[in-house]
């Protein structure tokens, strides 16, 4: 007979007599103690509290499958137990050998949650697996569900319960085997087998049923209640009320529709000049006329940034192409720089001695075909690194090729050029017109932007050959001779000092103007020859840079030339004339080469591309403007009256002969802004109009605030990009973008997204289904180029690439670049600039996928509005079949395109779709996209002066809820306009658009909570009660659901759902309100209190993520004060200095330091890494770095704690590592202990108030002494009665009285046993200060004080409850429980009833008053004593 001894272990005693098993046992028990465990290694195990449920969760699947084979092996073997044994053999059968042996490598899982996955694995893999064998052989529906039966009788293991175990009854009911041994017990475990099975069987046939039937239901029932029409009527009374004027680009100017008083505040805005003032700047459409407009501009924006992507690709397939072939040793280090040379000779060529363009471009291209060959001889099989092969991880081909890609940034850039011709203003004059358009013609095949380095990098002096120690730069040495030489031979510079003069010029005129690219660029100086021009009217005469390659090289032309050829060898003639031969200067390395095509690349297409989209725009405006009301108009041809404001005309214009200007645009005013040349336009519009900056760029003011601002991306960058936890986050957090307007369900055309932008994120990655397709656009995307098409197409109407954290941080670290400090230093060999390489995260493959997370989400939203309006198009034309009546489709515009095409009043789409089914397509389309734009997080739509907001040392990610504001308030605007609309179809859209917004913001987060408090069995309560005494800061006012609990019913686990909804930023400030307001009422304050507190605490979350300090910003300003906001010193007053710098820098090294990084930075006196002096830095290893090595056994279990001291839990770490959701835990008596020694500061400090004023030198009344009494021990009271709430709040959370004395105890807390009991003992002065007080000299008045006074407040305050309601209605509990007790008492005995007396207080009398005035006045008569 098995016993189980009180430490758990079991006993075997061979005997049936229970008594005489139990007697042996214990003497066994008694005689065979547990080894002596060691204190630290028992505080190293793995406690249940410190188990994390998402740990348990990540286990539970292994556990589950291993627990499978296990019932599948016992299975036979029970049967033999049955066959063979014996009903009383007593010890283990065959089956339960079986079992312990998968015990004791089964995973073991400690909580409710990670039981319950393990459970279903158990059965549900081994029957998904027999059902489908089942399907396979063609068994049917029935045969399958008999598999999936059998498949759970053999995973069944004793451990499993069903139902009626839970509900103690029912035909699943189990058999209880604990009394049972041999042939009984294994034909129990037979029986409970099929129990187990029968009730699997039973959720297998009627479970998804139900599910479906709800699925189906809530879809159409909300389709059908929004097609009536009352929800029309009264959709369109809110739109009148509260939603006039909103459209679906509502701005931060207007972000919500609660109030009543929408309308009112708006026009209050509008006749305020300074409230219209800041509306306008934090408005979507800023400073111009409306929001259309705006949106025409960004049509300008979405076709430069296709552009630029289009020219990245083509790069990154070039780089990816010359990487391979040189991993893979088909190119050495001379091949690569030739066929580098051979790309810019293709691409823009130029002519060489005894050589054409033509010439030199036919031999770059046959080079290029040449090396494509070199991709046939890569054998993938032999590869150890994939990555290098010509297929990708997936074994599919990734179409390398130098020539194709090369030929695409070709055509790319020769359609520009075409279009920039097509876009010349008819206005120029003829001859010039003619000029540039042959200018342009001739040109084609060749043309590419000269770019300087001297333009383009602030540090970059050429001028300066010698560094900051006085060592001559050999490379700049001799690029400066040869541009001094050239100058010399091409300029009349007769001497070298003219030549220096010369060359400073142009070097001044180049860094000044930036090689003359500005946003205002003309066609005529994209293709001029002469670049600078402004040069060649002065110093240089007739000549330009064209002939003068060195002085190019001196000022750091980007190229990919391998040789640089100019004037050498300048020698004086006998007549005094000077003689150069023509030679190569240098050869550029491999990085100058790759990086000077990378640069004119990039240059000649962005700069072309915002010429020609410049140029479309200010078309674009123009017909708009065209066929506008005449009160809407904004662009004039004469000017407006002065009642209607401003007005400036826009450009230079032409002299009359009699000296007056005309009204005829300058040539050069018609080249730089087309159609808008001569126009009127408002003076708060004009600068917007002409791309002039109206605001102060910060990052200009200081370069070491540019600097900074750089350090705030890097630390933004390390934080999110390079987190893996974060990046996880990103993508399953972005998935509520597309649920809150009700677009969820379609799982293909997620996958299909997903199959996009890994194509666009590397081609290792990309992955193909066969025969994939959109659902919505029917867009195929079988193959790579499908891919790239589809994905260029979401570029160009702006829903990809636009993610609000990324856009920030990559503007800041291109504020820093530009104007900040560059520091390089060498890296193995290789200089290294911080800065470049952050503002280059976008363009790795951790950005791109930080991005992608976005876009994919981003995607799938356009497709679902997509399929949404097609398929309402398709219901509204009716079904006779079905008796389904056509109806109402008829759409408003929002698409700036579509405005422009079809105005801005309602289409009707059926009869456009009738007649041009393809053209209805796109004007869907376009209004998809517009629909994403609106309601997504998007970047591009954010105002400039949000952005501009990033330059301040404050606020992290400060565009992401500026965001969220614009299309949460456009999300309710459209669901609100499409339930007003004519047709039933877009009202059902509208319908499902609100229940999703609904769902995201108020049912999900409340149904998760009222879950979690089922589940766990846990009370709104405890939640409260962490949230007000417990939690940090940043958990204080989110939404808290519980995981798990202990035995006793009290929280152990919570998971912080606002951390995955991205929209938990709109309703945080209500959370604040409710907590303020319930914090308020539990600590009894006043009413105006309660709602200061709350007006407080719901601003503070409203203008946190505006006003509060950066990342990098809270750890510069933490060492100024030598504490985090947490109130944790960085370090101790009496450590030395270098302990203190050093603690000081791995305190702001945090704030740098990549979340996947393995280490931290520790400014420490033990287990240093480097020392210099008393400087004495370490590195930490982090705790994911700690779990791998507590799970592969190569760190002490004893080490494996976090830096609060908590053990690890690995699993834990891996779950959140792989989900990116991470559990908190009630830590709730270090909290306590931190309360208390927090109450012990407040009341040292409301001490001092008494202290200060009684101890003044100056002359201080008896009354002023006693009202600072009073008020030292009003301010004591409330410190301790917060204290008390804390200590009730962790009574709440399961703490014991000796728990909670003992941690307050440890913090040293004052006058601990009356605070326990909830009564309040007040300040009493000492001995010490009353003597101060009282004592007189020269420096120093004598103080009187009120001693009968100050004793009657003594009195009075003495033993006050903290929370007297709290006690009177414990009191009146308690009464009401006692007067029930006499009243049963007297039913159930009338003749004899209960002798029961009131309980008596415990507590001593205190008669506060008379003792504190005899005290004082004992005083009084000792001083005057002079005792």
């Amino acid at each position: 007979m098995e016993i189980k001894v009180a430490d758990g272990r079991v006993v075997d005693v061979d005997t049936d007599d229970k008594e005489v098993a139990i007697s042996a046992a214990f003497k066994w028990y008694n005689e065979n103690p547990l080894p002596e465990i060691d204190a630290t290694q028992e505080a190293a195990q793995l406690q249940d509290e410190d188990v994390s449920t998402f740990g348990d969760i990540l286990k539970a699947p292994v556990a589950g499958v291993v627990q499978a084979v296990s019932g599948a092996l016992s299975l036979p073997a029970e049967l033999i137990d049955y066959a063979s044994r014996d009903a009383d053999d007593v010890g283990p059968g065959i089956a339960d050998d079986i079992r312990d042996v998968f015990d004791t490598i089964t995973p073991t899982t400690r909580t409710g949650a990670g039981n319950a996955v393990k459970f279903v694995t158990q059965f549900i893999v081994p029957g998904t697996i027999a059902a489908k064998l089942a399907a396979a052989r063609n068994l049917g529906r029935l045969g399958q569900v008999g598999a999936f039966a059998a498949a759970d009788i053999a995973a069944t293991t004793p451990d499993v319960e069903t139902l009626g175990d839970f509900f103690k009854g029912g035909p699943t009911q189990r058999i209880d085997t604990e009394d049972l041994l041999g042939s009984e017990l294994a034909a129990a475990n037979l029986t409970n087998r099929f129990k187990v099975a029968a009730e699997g069987t039973a959720l297998l046939l009627g479970g998804p049923a139900v599910i479906k039937a709800v699925a189906k239901g809530v879809g159409p029932v909300a389709d059908m209640i929004a097609k009536t029409g009352p929800v029309k009527a009264a959709a369109e009374g809110i739109r009148a009320n509260l939603l006039d004027n909103v459209g679906p680009m509502a701005s931060l100017e207007n972000p919500t529709f609660i109030s009543k008083n929408i309308r009112n505040a708006r026009n209050r805005i509008r006749e305020s000049k300074t409230l219209k003032y800041i509306g306008d700047k934090v408005s979507y459409k800023g400073d111009l006329p409306d929001d259309n407009v705006q949106n025409l501009r960004h049509l300008k924006i979405q076709s430069v940034s296709l552009h630029d992507k289009q020219a990245r690709r083509s790069i990154e397939e070039l780089n990816q192409g010359l990487e391979t072939l040189n991993k893979n040793g088909l190119l050495n280090d001379g091949d690569q720089a030739n066929l580098l040379d051979s790309l810019n000779d293709y691409v823009f060529a130029s002519g060489k001695p005894g050589s054409s363009r033509e010439t030199v471009r036919v031999n770059g291209e046959k080079a290029l075909k040449e090396a494509d060959q070199l991709f046939k001889q890569v054998d993938n099989r032999k590869l150890k690194n994939k990555i290098y092969g010509t297929k990708n991880l997936f074994g599919k081909d990734k179409g390398l090729s130098l020539f194709e890609s090369a030929q695409k940034l070709r055509t790319d850039i020769d359609s520009l050029s075409a279009n920039v011709m097509k876009g010349l203003d008819d206005g120029l004059d003829p001859a010039i017109k003619e000029s540039l358009e042959g200018v342009i013609e001739e040109n084609m095949k060749f043309y590419g932007r000269t770019v300087y380095r001297a333009g383009r990098d602030k540090n970059f002096d050429p001028m300066n050959i010698k560094s900051s120690s006085g060592v001559v730069d050999k490379v700049k040495e001799a690029k400066y001779d040869a541009a001094i030489e050239t100058i010399l031979k091409n300029t009349k510079a007769v001497n070298e000092e003219e030549a220096v003069d010369i060359l400073n010029q142009i070097y001044n005129k180049v860094a000044r103007d930036g090689s003359f690219s500005n946003s205002n660029m003309k066609p005529k100086d994209m293709f001029d020859n002469t670049t600078l021009q402004g040069i060649k009217d002065g110093i240089l005469k007739e000549k330009s840079l064209d002939n003068m390659p060195a002085v190019r090289d001196f000022l750091g032309e980007y190229s990919s030339a391998k040789n640089i050829y100019g004037v050498i060898g300048r020698t004086r003639q006998k007549d005094g004339s000077f003689k150069s031969g023509y030679g190569k200067i240098r050869e550029q390395t491999i990085d100058e080469q790759k990086v000077g095509f990378q640069f004119k690349v990039s240059e000649t297409v962005s700069k072309m591309s915002n010429l020609v989209e410049q140029t479309n725009y200010y078309k674009r405006l123009k017909s708009y403007n065209d066929q506008l009301d005449e009160s809407k108009k904004f662009l004039f041809d004469k000017r407006p009256n002065i009642k209607l404001g401003k007005f400036e005309q826009i450009g230079k214009f032409k002299k009359n002969k009699d000296g007056t200007l005309s009204n005829v645009p300058t040539n050069d005013s018609l080249m730089q802004y087309g159609a808008l040349a001569g126009k009127f336009v408002s003076s708060e519009n004009i600068r917007a109009f002409t791309d002039i900056p109206n605001y102060i760029n910060l990052a200009e003011v200081n370069k070491l605030y540019a600097t900074f601002l750089g350090m705030k991306g890097m630390s933004q960058i390390a934080k999110t990009v390079y987190s893996p936890i974060t990046q996880i986050r990103n993508a399953t957090t972005a998935a509520l973008f597309a649920i809150k307007n009700g677009n969820f369900g379609n799982g293909d055309d997620l996958i299909n997204s997903a199959q996009v932008v890994f194509q666009n994120i590397n081609d290792n990655i990309a992955f193909s289904r066969k025969g994939a397709e959109f659902k919505a656009s029917g867009k195929s995307i079988a193959n790579k180029k499908d891919v790239t098409d589809y994905y260029d197409d979401m570029v160009k109407r702006g829903i990809v690439n636009t993610s609000s954290k990324v856009g920030e941080f990559e503007d800041l670290m291109g504020d820093a670049s530009k104007f900040g400090m560059q520091s390089n230093f060498s890296l193995f060999g290789k200089k290294i600039n911080p800065l470049e390489i952050a503002r280059n995260t976008q363009n790795r493959f951790a950005g791109k996928l930080y991005q992608g997370s976005d876009d994919i989400w981003k995607i799938y939203s356009y497709e679902m509005e997509l399929g949404r309006l097609k398929s309402a198009l398709k219901n509204s034309m009716g079904d006779a079949a079905k008796g389904i009546a056509p109806s109402n489709f008829n759409i408003k515009s929002y698409d700036a395109e579509n405005i422009l095409k079809y105005g801005d009043g309602p289409v009707d789409l059926k009869k456009m779709s009738a007649s041009n089914p393809e053209e209805a397509l796109e004007f869907i389309k376009k209004e998809s996209a517009s629909i994403v734009k609106d309601t997504v997080p998007n970047y591009s739509r954010v105002p400039e002066f949000i952005k501009r907001l990033r330059q301040l040392p404050f606020g992290n990610f400060i565009a992401f809820p500026a965001e969220v504001l614009r299309t949460s308030g456009n999300i309710y605007g459209r669901a609100i306009r499409d339930l007003s609309s004519e047709s039933p179809e877009i009202r059902a859209i509208g319908m499902r658009r609100l229940m999703g917004a609904m769902t995201v913001d108020v049912t999900l987060p409340a149904g998760l909570v009222t879950a979690g408090l089922t589940l766990t069995g846990t009370t709104q309560e405890q939640i409260d009660a962490y949230t007000r005494s417990v939690a940090a800061d940043y958990d204080k006012n989110s939404v808290l659901i519980p995981m798990a609990t202990d035995k006793d019913g009290n929280i152990t686990e919570m998971y912080n759902f606002s951390y995955t909804n991205p929209y938990d930023y709109l309703t945080r400030p209500g959370r604040a309100v409710y907590n303020a307001v319930n914090n308020g009422i539990k600590s009894e304050k006043e009413l105006t209190s309660i709602m200061f507190d709350a007006s407080i605490d719901a601003g503070k979350e409203f203008f946190s993520p505006f006003a509060s300090e950066s990342i990098i910003t809270e750890k510069a300003f933490d060492i100024t004060r030598n504490q985090t906001r947490y109130g944790r010193n960085i370090w101790n007053e009496a450590d030395p200095l270098g302990l203190r710098i050093s603690k000081g820098f791995a305190h702001f090294a945090d704030g740098l330091t990549p979340g996947i990084s393995p280490v931290r930075f520790r400014g420490s006196t033990s287990g240093q890494d480097i020392q210099l002096g008393d400087f004495t830095l370490g590195l930490d290893v982090g705790e994911f770095t700690k779990s791998l090595g507590l799970s592969a056994g190569l760190i002490d279990p004893i080490n494996g704690v976090n830096r609060q001291g908590y053990v690890i839990d690995p699993a834990g770490k891996f779950a959140e590592a792989l989900s990116g959701l991470k559990s908190i835990r009630p830590r709730t008596k270090r909290a306590l202990s931190y309360r208390g020694y927090e109450a012990g500061s407040l009341v040292r400090e409301a001490s001092g108030i008494f202290n200060r004023a009684a101890k003044s030198k100056s002359n201080i009344s008896p009354e002023d002494v006693t009202k600072a009494y009073i008020s030292s021990n009003e301010q004591r009271f409330k410190g301790l009665r917060d204290l008390y709430m804390a200590i009730d709040d962790a009574r709440t959370l399961g703490l014991s009285e000796s728990e909670i004395y003992m941690a307050l105890k440890e913090a040293k807390t004052p006058n601990l046993d009356m605070i326990m009991a909830g009564k309040f003992k007040p300040f009493f002065p000492s001995d010490e200060t009353i003597n101060i007080a009282l004592s007189g000299n020269e420096n120093k008045v004598s103080n009187k004080l009120d001693f009968g006074e100050l004793g009657r407040v003594y009195g009075d305050e003495y033993g006050k409850d903290f929370l007297p309601k709290k006690v009177e209605q414990e009191a009146a509990d308690r009464k009401r429980k006692l007067e029930e007790l006499m009243r049963q008492g007297q039913e159930n005995n009338s003749q004899s009833p209960p002798n029961i007396q009131p309980p008596q207080s415990t507590q001593p009398s205190i008669t506060p008053s008379s003792a504190g005035v005899s005290a004082l006045r004992q005083v009084e008569l000792n001083k005057l004593l002079g005792i």
